[in-house]
């Protein structure tokens, strides 16, 4: 139900800003991912691809088939795939490929996953990826921001930060890593020391830095609340517990809420 909102909510902010009248996704039910390039909006849901029309938001056309053959997407339960549109490439991050397309859907190349990698957005003739590793000692997991080559080999790590779960450990307000690609320029939030942003080239050489002196908000009992809500009914925790045979009291004694 939130996707379905946030859909909503996207799309309509989208149509304000061009003055058109908002409208209904019918054939979307469930989505994973929405990207908004030129006149079109493009949504990701499981192995499906639906491209619209922004003008009056009508289906252009929908692909994708599920299984492992060129072009063909995986898929998992409560993992999602990714969906970016660079430059003049429509590309599908799914669970152990790349795939690219053109705008229209047309099928065109796929690139194998080296490793446990995800978020992959393509700049230049590289790709900067979130790599998942362990620490020396092999006791913590880190989420590395990467830059890999044409085949998914390591360039550069340009940020890590430990994974907000940790075994039994588990942060309710995540610290993730998060990366955005623009213009051939690689953005590296880097959330664990502040508002802080580095800004590197296509090849990984750091440009400049973006800082801002802002203190953080606390954690009221409310937001505590409502995270703790967010956090039961989430879809894998309640398969975890349905697994389980337990109930939230006595699931909960078996983890570790920070």
């Amino acid at each position: 139900m939130k996707k379905i909102v946030l859909i909503v909510l996207v799309v309509f902010m989208v149509c304000q800003l061009n003055g058109e009248k908002a409208g209904v996704l019918t054939e979307v039910m469930n989505p994973d991912q929405l990207r908004v390039a030129g006149d079109r909006c493009y949504i990701l849901q499981d192995e499906i691809v639906f491209i619209y029309s922004l003008k009056d938001l009508k289906l252009v056309k929908q692909f994708g088939k599920k299984g492992e053959g060129p072009g063909e997407v995986m898929t998992i339960p409560f993992i999602s795939n990714g969906l970016s549109v660079p430059e003049n490439k429509l590309v599908v991050d799914a669970i152990n490929k790349v795939i690219f397309f053109s705008r229209d859907g047309v099928f065109e190349n796929e690139l194998k996953k080296k490793g446990q990698v995800a978020n992959v957005l393509p700049v230049g003739d590289c790709f900067v990826v979130t790599r998942l590793r362990p620490d020396e000692d092999r006791k913590k997991l880190y989420a590395a921001v990467t830059l890999v080559d044409a085949k998914m080999n390591v360039v550069k790590e340009l940020h890590a930060q430990p994974m907000a779960q940790q075994g039994i450990d588990v942060q309710l307000v995540p610290d993730v890593a998060n990366m955005a690609v623009y213009e051939d320029k690689i953005f590296v939030e880097k959330s664990t020391e502040g508002f802080v942003v580095d800004v590197y080239d296509g090849k990984g050489n750091e440009l400049y830095k973006i800082r801002k002196d802002i203190p953080p908000l606390k954690v009221t009992a409310k937001i505590k609340e409502t995270l703790l809500k967010e956090f039961i009914e989430d879809r894998l925790v309640k398969f975890q517990m349905t697994q389980a045979g337990e109930a939230w009291d006595e699931f909960k004694k078996r983890i570790n809420l920070h």
